[in-house]
Parts: C-alpha cells; structure tokens; sequence
C-alpha cells in the first residue's frame, strides 16, 4: 500500500504541519490576557480580605468575650434552646443538657 499524498506522514515530520505558536500569535496574547485578569482578581480579592478582617474579628470578640456575664448570642442561643424543649413538651433536663453541651 502506497503511503498517501498530502499530508506530513509521508515527509516523516509532523512538525511542517503543525503551527508553532509565536509571541504575536492570538493564543499566546489570550493566555497573557487571561493570566493577567486572574491576577487583577487575585489582588482584589486579598484587597476585600484585608478590609473586611478587622470587622470579623471585632464582630467574634465582641460575640463571643467572657466578661462576669454570659455573652448575648450564646445566651440567646441557650434561652432558644429552652423555649424549644417547653414548646416541644420535654420535661427531662437532661435532654436540654445535651442540646447546650452538645454532646
């Protein structure tokens, strides 16, 4: 069987058909373009981190600080539980125990 005509087969290279891409060529210019947008948002992102951190941290201090007192969100959370076991009629405490502990 004769090899065929007209394609890179024959010369023993595939390199003469295939298109090496250039620093002018389009696909390197969208991978510069995409790789640069990635970093733009990568900043960004790291930009919204730093500016929002402190008020995440205050926010956790000032839920979850201990003074002589409980903390408002996990007395609320404990006063929920407590409602919970009366409007569901348990009368056990040691099933309300176990919802506050967590065990």
């Amino acid at each position: 069987m004769a090899p065929k005509t007209g394609n890179n087969y024959t010369s023993g290279t595939l390199t003469d058909s295939v298109e090496i891409p250039t620093p002018n060529s389009g696909f390197l210019t969208l991978m510069m373009v995409v790789m640069m947008l990635v970093v733009m948002m990568m900043m960004m992102m790291m930009n919204v981190q730093m500016t929002i951190q402190k008020f995440i941290d205050d926010s956790f201090i000032s839920i979850l600080t201990v003074d002589s007192t409980l903390p408002a969100a996990v007395k609320y959370l404990y006063d929920f539980f407590d409602s919970a076991a009366e409007r569901h009629g348990l009368t056990d405490p040691s099933v309300v125990h176990a919802w506050k502990s967590n065990r």
